[in-house]
């Protein structure tokens, strides 16, 4: 874990002195997003991990550096939520749009998949992590209700870096 904290600290500074604002870059949130589904235990088991990006071509972009043998990306651009596919193939599903219903979330959910964004308020519709700018910091929020009633397993580790959401 030493080469995360590493990489977390530059990713840190970098923001700082951009002055960032807003959205973190995409570059940033598809490297944080490949770390975090590696605290995910059954995951990080796997020897594949299918991840379904939506709504969010510049992360779909920026994720392409991580593909190979354990990662594998798609994207999905659906004219509105109720257009998901009702069987999802993919293991992690980043939802990019804030747009997105209560009742395609707990869907994806059901189906057992790992609900990433990076819109902060999609944590109150169910969402089980959002990585987020905290004021020019990078930030990670965990739902625990949520990753609790979708069986998410995550190693303790996590909440050396994300802050726990109980509500």
């Amino acid at each position: 874990m030493s080469w995360f904290r590493y990489i977390m600290s530059l990713l840190v500074m970098l923001i700082a002195v951009a002055g960032h604002s807003g959205e973190l870059p995409a570059t940033l949130t598809a490297a944080l997003l490949v770390k975090v589904i590696e605290f995910e235990e059954g995951l990080n088991k796997s020897a594949h991990v299918s991840v379904l990006v939506v709504e969010d071509d510049s992360l779909f972009d920026a994720l392409q550096r991580y593909r190979g043998d354990k990662f594998h990306f798609d994207k999905l651009n659906p004219q509105d939520s109720e257009q998901f596919p009702n069987k999802l193939e993919a293991q992690v599903v980043f939802l990019g749009s804030k747009q997105v219903s209560v009742e395609t979330i707990s869907r994806i959910q059901q189906q057992g998949k790992l609900v990433l964004s990076d819109h902060y308020e999609l944590l109150k519709k169910g969402v089980h992590l959002v990585l987020f700018n905290d004021g020019g910091v990078p930030g990670i929020a965990l739902r625990v209700a949520s990753s609790q009633a979708g069986k998410v397993k995550w190693n303790p580790e996590i909440l050396n870096y994300a802050v726990p959401v109980t509500e």
